[in-house]
This record gives structure tokens, C-alpha cells and sequence, in this order.
């Protein structure tokens, strides 16, 4: 929860940055229950992210999220980004969270990409 708490403040200070969107600040929060069969415990999830999109293609967010499956509670928290590169229709997207408790969520998991275009599609983080 510090790392998440930490990745909020860092995507604050980002915020001092030029912003070409007169809102570019997000924030999500989501709860879920759902009810499972042959006895087993109901799932639930919590989840809070704060996400800045100053302009098209560029993005940071970061968040915290608590889960509860088989009897079993977890948090963790995670953080990405999605940065436009040097040529114009390509974009870097990167996640990684953390998990402290671990029991079922992974301990740890890291995801890059590089997204393309074509003049068909729109690049919009969130779209």
C-alpha cells in the first residue's frame, strides 16, 4: 500500500508538467461481490486508481486494489504508463504491480508493449 500510496504522489508531482487537456486528471473507484456456487466463498474487490492523461497517447496511473477469494485476502498495488516514442504512431505502454500479501495475486508482474497505429484507428489511452 506505501508503493501505491508513493506511485499517487509521483503521478501528482508529473501534474506540474504541460497539460494540453483543460482536465486531465482521473480517478477510478470500482467494488465488486460475486456470489459463487457448490459453497465456496463469495469473491469481493476493491479497487482505487488515479490516472493523469495530459494529452493523447500520453498517460500515467497508479492505484491500490484488495481482494478477497477462497477465504483469502490480498492487496496489491500497481502503476503504468503508456509514452508516446520518437516515431509518431507508436506508443510504449508499461505496467507493474505488487502484491505484499501474495496468496493468490502474483507477488509481482511487469508488462511492455509497443502499440501501433494505422491512419484507422485512434491512439487513446482509457478509450
Amino acid at each position: 500500500m506505501r508503493r501505491a500510496a508513493l506511485a499517487c504522489l509521483l503521478l501528482g508531482a508529473m501534474g506540474c508538467a504541460a497539460e494540453d487537456r483543460p482536465d486531465p486528471w482521473e480517478v477510478r473507484a470500482e467494488a465488486g461481490h460475486d456470489s459463487l456456487d457448490h459453497g465456496l466463498a463469495p469473491w469481493r474487490e476493491v479497487l482505487l486508481q488515479l490516472a493523469w492523461r495530459p494529452r493523447t497517447g500520453l498517460a500515467a496511473l497508479g492505484g491500490a486494489r484488495e481482494t478477497d477469494r477462497f477465504d483469502q485476502r490480498d492487496r496489491e498495488g500497481f502503476a503504468g504508463a503508456y509514452l508516446p516514442l520518437a516515431e509518431s504512431a507508436a506508443t510504449l505502454h508499461v505496467e507493474g504491480s505488487a502484491s505484499s500479501t501474495h496468496r493468490v495475486l502474483a507477488r509481482s508482474a511487469f508488462l511492455a508493449t509497443r502499440l501501433t497505429t494505422t491512419s484507422e484507428t485512434v491512439r487513446e489511452p482509457f478509450a
